[in-house]
């Protein structure tokens, strides 16, 4: 088959003159121990490839014949470098291009472009080093099996302005085992998606990432907008306009940790992590949704509304070193879970005995209520005693309301006959207001 056969329009533009135009229009099997060196070419692929060997592609463009039908590169204990190089096509959903198992694949230098359902892998190392991708929607990269690790480092990922609205659940990194350092992803609704590996020990990494703009104006699809992780550590990373910033696996939430990360302008930030330390959030809402327990240290919430820290059961939480400043309720709280149904920045409640919060030498400056519902901490647990289960000590309240008007504490005490009795069990000690 000519270049002329498959080029058509569209592919036609792409073809950089000044390189020689190859097409793989036949099945092409590189078998173990075979070595395929190509370099400044175009490569067209028009066909279905099977590698065992070893290919090296550099400052080459690397093209699919637009509407290919379903032609797959199939990599098996394969060894694949590609540098300095572009590759280019549309992609369909559920029809991966590449498929790997046990395979060592390289990039550097390279722009991606499209690139949807690009690889899915089983067991491979995977390095991604230096490079730019866009116009990108979903499935770039897929691991099935945790066995191998991806690397992906000082890179950028953009999406396409209009992404298909057929496809918002779908996701663009779907892995289990990684380690993603020094890069930025841009307009994505879902962007990275950790899956659990119970087979595997293996910790994952997020370390001085951004994300940013991720927001979408089909509200019903909020919830499938984030970064999911199990066991891993977020660290360093930077959050910009972005909802559903980081969700946590329940199971793996105590192997969850996020540390020194920003947020700005962000809703629905942190769901089901234990762990919190130095972070800062500017301008965010519904922050904190604990699961069980919360470890919070160290963290700055500037001028957030409405609900920061909220939840459904916390039977511990540990709230120390942090600055609250000019934070300020929502007038119609649309979080409202509480047995005393008031609208509060920091609502710790369960339903379980021997539940204990402390919140230690925090700061909070500039915190007004406008009405008597509205309270800075709100505290109720169904308890069987009148025992104290929150302690507040320590902290120093600034230009702010009346400490004793913005804190209520309840603990609900059951009882067989008669009816329930609602108790404070609040303690607190050596505060000072300012």
């Amino acid at each position: 088959m000519s270049i002329e056969d498959v080029k058509g329009k569209k592919l036609e533009k792409c073809l950089d003159k000044k390189k020689k135009t190859i097409c793989i229009s036949d099945n092409l099997k590189i078998y173990f121990n075979e070595k395929k060196v190509i370099s400044n070419k175009v490569i067209i692929i028009d066909a279905n490839i099977k590698c065992s060997g070893n290919i090296i592609i550099e400052n080459c463009d690397i093209l699919v014949k637009e509407n290919y039908n379903n032609y797959t590169v199939n990599l098996n204990e394969a060894t694949v470098f590609i540098k300095n190089s572009k590759i280019k096509f549309t992609g369909k959903k559920d029809n991966f291009f590449v498929k790997s198992e046990k395979s060592n694949i390289t990039f550097e230098n390279t722009i991606f472009e499209g690139c949807n359902s690009f690889i899915k892998d089983n067991n491979s190392n995977i390095t991604i080093l230096n490079c730019h991708g866009i116009e990108l929607d979903f499935g770039f990269i897929n691991q099935s099996y945790s066995g191998g690790i991806l690397k992906i480092e000082n890179s950028t990922f953009s999406a396409k302005e209009e992404q298909d609205k057929n496809n918002l659940d779908e996701n663009f990194l779907e892995l289990l085992s990684f380690e993603i350092e020094n890069c930025r992803f841009n307009n994505f609704i879902n962007c990275i998606i950790i899956e659990m590996d119970l087979f595997s020990d293996k910790s994952s990494i997020i370390r001085k990432c951004v994300f940013e703009n991720n927001k979408i104006e089909d509200k019903d699809k909020i919830s499938s907008a984030k970064v999911f992780i199990t066991e891993s550590l977020i660290s360093k990373c930077y959050f910009i306009n972005y909802i559903n910033c980081i969700s946590g696996n329940f199971l793996m939430k105590d192997k969850v940790n996020v540390r020194d990360c920003y947020f700005e302008n962000c809703k629905n930030v942190i769901a089901g992590v234990k762990n919190i330390s130095g972070c800062t959030f500017k301008r965010c809402e519904k922050i904190i949704d604990y699961k069980n327990t919360l470890e919070l240290s160290k963290c700055k919430f500037i001028e957030c509304v409405g609900k920061i820290i909220y939840g459904l059961s916390c039977i511990k939480a540990n709230i120390e070193f942090c600055e609250f400043k000019d934070c300020k309720l929502k007038d119609i709280d649309d979080y409202k879970f509480s047995y005393l149904q008031k609208n509060s920045m920091i609502e710790l409640s369960s339903f379980e005995k021997g539940c204990s919060y402390k919140i230690y030498k925090c700061e909070f400056k500039g915190i007004h209520m406008k009405n008597s519902n509205d309270k800075l901490i709100v505290t109720n647990i169904d308890n069987i005693s009148d025992e104290i289960i929150c302690d507040i000590s320590n902290c120093v309240f600034k230009q702010s309301s009346p400490v004793n008007e913005m804190i209520e504490c309840y603990s609900v005490i059951y009882r067989t006959f008669g009816k329930d009795k609602n108790v404070k069990s609040i303690s607190i000690n050596n505060c000072n207001e300012i």
